[in-house]
């Protein structure tokens, strides 16, 4: 078994040292950069719903048939990103724990009242619900904010009088009877003399109105008090309406001194309820300015109370963000696209690991299907039984399109990213197939797990680092909810999220970016280190996002930079655990920055995770099986590689092999020109040809073509020569040598292999040709002068397919009686069966006429001129079987055709698939 020293040397002792520096840095310095840190849940959720609740009841507002949800938020209209550049983020932790946290409510609690309209009505934006209500509160449960659906108000029971006192404010209303602040003439009669009712009939806004006129009641028992009401409603002016307001603006806010009222708005209609004041700061607030405005009824309820930060800095400017937008969206657009090319031509090279990219996109297919659902709400209160099944069908259904997308996707970019760099570094690659493959007891993979571990400190470090180096930059944070609600735990869902868009990222910038930059840098890891952090600035790589743009780009190409360097010292697995758990991490640091924070068990659960992981590589280490690991490490796609290499060598020595039995050099023979050729259709072939000088001019010559192709053909080929070499010299017939070569080839081959095979004697001297043919093409003879050839045909059965006494008697003997200048052609179906792109035949007879037409000519030259008119004839076809031809041509020694045998010495060399002379 191997030791840890196999796969852990003194380098990770110090990477180990690195990562437990970069915890203590995240832990201790990060409370102090990091805005969470000044939040704390004072309140409990339900507590936030009762102080909402117990507000709108003072007001008038019954919420008895609403649902209720609160949840803590963070940062409206930009107002921390504004505080952060203003203030830099060591000073905005403690000012924000003061009382400027009350006026400047970065972080605050939402609590909304929820009213789900009928089931036939399709939900609002916010969800399956529509507010009714919606209550903002500081940390301290202090409201701050309060928008109300209905303005103006309109009844919404049976009883308009019971609505209408719910909207009166007799508090508020005694600042204008009181008429305390000296500028608003006092009402004369007492306000305790007035009903709620007759106060929301008397009271109205009107714009034309300048000031205040005394409104006295009529008495109790007056008959016509109704109709003395009418005629004495009481129009209030734009300064009364001011004054309700901040009535309501000095209860609420604080430091409302330091806001003035700016406009009133009221409805030109006489008799309107509904007023609405606005108030802008006379001096910030660290930079920030306020504007409010307040909606009063004429009975002096609010109405709402809207407040805005009209903030000078939102961390990037819009022009900035079209850039990285644009910019980030191109580059991916670049890699996905040049990836796919890669895919789709390795694809039809056969360089796809498919059941590799199988298992990556199936992974992540599986991870988007969870982070999904963890994001799903629950059915709508009050949503009928089978409007619930459609709800739930449609996302469902939803989630499988999306998903099937997503494996798709992986599917491409993985087996394209995989190919590309398992042909220049497979040794990053190792650790990522073995886990694929389920192998993760492996010393290989647990090295890789506990480096990654590492490596994930050092990340939280660094990031920490570069916070507390530039502190007045801004640290862009998700507006709203704090994390989003799920029906499980935000955990498991961040998990889910960062593992596919992580594992892309990666898949794109690695697998594919740095393994190009890598080539192109000639092989150095600098260039390639700097190239991928080049690419990775607008990428969005480091876990927190900071403003302005070039901060954020700086961070990100370190973070770049730190990920290319690990890949080139480590692996893809340690790259994707590292950036994984960071990533992770740094999304859950308002669990333990904020006191009181429900996230803290997701912290917790993370913090198991991260255990898990590394009690996996120490397991991986003590189990090691290195062996093994490397065997099963193969893809399949290699090993198909590896194995037609090898068929590949096998053939060329097969063909080497074939060559060599092939003469090498063409018989001299007196009185007779001799010239062949044997062209395999593969780089092996069956076809065969042989001589064998018997002496006293006479010449054997055999031409043969073993069934089938290939290796299995030349072998046979090989030892049917061994044969016949032994035989030919006995001096026995044709048809005799024939007979015992298939005896010898019946006994020695499996059945269904056979050859077909001319063999004859030319004898110089008597001028005759004497040959068997067992089941093989005819012989042509074309006759000096004439200028029709002859096809001849002896009969025979092919060697292997019989013995004995039925093969014998199948064989006939031929002897051709000749004078100079007659052609014999020996060949075999390569010629006649060659076939051209409409899948017509050369055949025989067209065979038999160019012979016929070339005859005059020497040896060679008939052979290359019935060649070169077969290529014609094929065209972009090729040949499709072995072709093998000998032509023989007999010549007087004393004529003009032998002076000094020029055509047959010419070509006693012969190259392979080539002719020979």
């Amino acid at each position: 078994m191997p030791s840890w020293s196999t796969y852990l040397n003194r380098a990770d002792g110090v990477l180990g040292f690195l990562a437990v520096v970069g915890v203590l840095v995240y832990v201790g310095l990060l409370p102090r950069q990091h805005p969470d840190a000044a939040a704390v849940y004072a309140l409990t959720p339900l507590e936030a719903q009762e102080i909402a609740t117990q507000f709108l009841a003072r007001h008038g507002y019954a919420t008895d048939d609403l649902a209720v949800e609160a949840e803590l938020r963070r940062s409206p209209d930009g107002l921390l990103d504004s505080l952060q550049a203003a203030l830099g983020r060591p000073a905005i932790v403690q000012v924000l724990q003061t009382e400027v946290g009350e006026v400047l409510p970065a972080y605050y609690w939402q609590v909304r009242f929820l009213r789900h309209d009928a089931p036939s009505v399709r939900p609002g934006p916010e969800g399956e619900h529509t507010d009714r209500f919606r209550i903002l509160l500081t940390l301290s449960g202090r409201v701050w904010a309060f928008h109300n659906e209905r303005t103006p108000p309109e009844p919404e029971a049976s009883d308009p009088e019971e609505r209408l006192q719910q909207r009166v404010d007799r508090e508020a209303l005694q600042v204008l009877w009181g008429g305390e602040d000296g500028r608003l003439p006092p009402l004369e009669a007492d306000l305790d003399a007035f009903s709620d009712t007759l106060l929301a009939r008397l009271l109205f806004f009107d714009v034309r109105a300048s000031r205040g006129d005394g409104l006295e009641p009529p008495p109790p028992d007056d008959p016509d008090r109704a109709e003395r009401g009418r005629r004495g409603r009481r129009p209030l002016s734009r300064a009364e309406a001011e004054a309700l307001a901040r009535f309501h603006l000095e209860r609420l806010l604080p430091r409302a001194a330091l806001l003035r009222a700016d406009s009133v708005w009221m409805p030109a209609e006489r008799g309107s309820r509904l007023a609405r004041v606005r108030f802008v700061s006379t001096e910030p607030v660290y930079g920030q300015h306020r504007r409010v405005e307040v909606g009063v009824s004429a009975g002096g309820a609010l109405q709402a109370l809207d407040v805005r930060f009209n903030t000078p800095f939102r961390g990037v400017e819009p022009a900035e963000a079209i850039v990285a937008g644009v910019t980030r969206v191109s580059l991916y657009l670049i890699f996905v696209v040049a990836l796919l090319v890669v895919f789709f031509r390795r694809l039809v090279q056969r360089l796809i690991d498919v059941r590799a990219a199988l298992v990556d996109g199936a992974v992540l297919g599986v991870l988007f299907v969870i982070g999904a659902a963890m994001n799903l709400g629950v059915a709508p209160i009050g949503v009928q039984a089978s409007e619930r099944w459609i709800i739930l069908i449609g996302t469902l259904v939803t989630l499988c399109v999306m998903a099937g997308l997503v494996v798709l996707i992986t599917f491409l970019l993985s087996g394209a990213a995989d190919s590309v760099a398992r042909a220049v570094w497979p040794e990053k690659l190792l650790t990522a197939s073995l886990v694929r493959q389920g192998t993760v007891r492996n010393g290989y993979v647990g090295a890789s797990l506990l480096r990654g571990l590492a490596m994930a400190g050092i990340l939280l470090g660094v990031m920490t680092l570069v916070l507390a180096v530039v502190p007045h930059a801004t640290l862009r944070l998700e507006q709203g909810a704090m994390l989003p609600s799920t029906w499980l735990r935000p955990m498991v869902g961040l998990a889910a999220f960062h593992g596919v868009t992580l594992y892309a990222t990666l898949l794109l910038l690695l697998l594919g970016g740095a393994t190009f930059f890598y080539r192109i840098t000639g092989q150095r890891a600098t260039g390639m280190i700097g190239l991928v952090a080049l690419v990775a600035a607008p990428l969005h790589l480091s876990p927190a996002l900071l403003g302005p743009l070039s901060y954020e780009w700086g961070a990100s190409a370190l973070f770049g930079a730190l990920i290319a360097w690990t890949f080139w010292r480590y692996d893809l697995l340690t790259c994707f655990v590292g950036v994984f758990l960071a990533m992770l991490f740094w999304r859950l640091s308002e669990g333990w920055l904020m006191a009181g924070s429900p996230v803290g068990v997701d912290v917790v659960l993370a913090g198991l995770l991260a255990a898990g992981i590394g009690l996996a590589g120490v397991v991986g280490l003590i189990h090691s099986r290195r062996g093994a690991d490397v065997a099963e490490y193969t893809p399949s796609y290699i090993r198909e590689l590896t194995r037609q290499e090898r068929m590949q060598r096998e053939l060329e020595i097969a063909h080497q092999v074939q060559q060599s039995f092939l003469p090498h050099r063409m018989p001299r023979v007196e009185g007779v020109e001799v010239a062949a050729m044997c062209r395999a259709a593969q780089d092996v072939g069956g076809d065969y040809y042989d001589f064998c000088d018997l002496g006293d001019g006479r010449l054997a010559v055999a031409v043969g073509d073993v069934s089938g192709k290939g290796i299995q053909a030349a072998f046979y080929m090989t030892l049917t020569k061994g044969f016949l070499q032994t035989l030919c010299r006995s001096r026995s017939s044709p048809a005799d040598v024939l007979r015992r070569l298939n005896a010898l080839f019946y006994e020695n081959v499996p059945r269904g292999i056979f050859i077909s095979m001319i063999y004859g004697v030319l004898d110089v001297h008597a001028r005759t040709f004497t040959f068997a043919r067992a089941g093989h093409n005819p012989v042509i003879l074309k006759r000096s002068p004439s200028q029709v050839p002859d096809l001849v045909r002896p009969a025979g059965m092919a060697l292997g397919l019989a013995a004995g006494a039925r093969f014998d008697a199948s064989i006939e003997e031929t002897t051709l009686h000749l004078r100079p200048g007659d052609v014999l052609v020996l060949y075999t179906d390569g010629f006649s069966e060659a076939a051209n792109p409409a899948r017509e035949q050369y055949g025989d007879a067209r065979l038999a006429r160019t012979v016929a037409d070339l005859g005059g000519q020497p040896a060679e030259a008939v052979l290359q001129g019935i060649a070169r008119d077969v290529e014609r004839f094929m065209g972009t076809a090729g040949p499709h079987d072995d072709m093998t031809m000998v032509v023989l041509k007999l010549v007087d020694p004393g004529g003009e055709q032998g002076v000094d045998r020029a055509a047959g010495r010419a070509g006693a060399s012969r190259t392979p698939e080539a002719s020979a002379t």
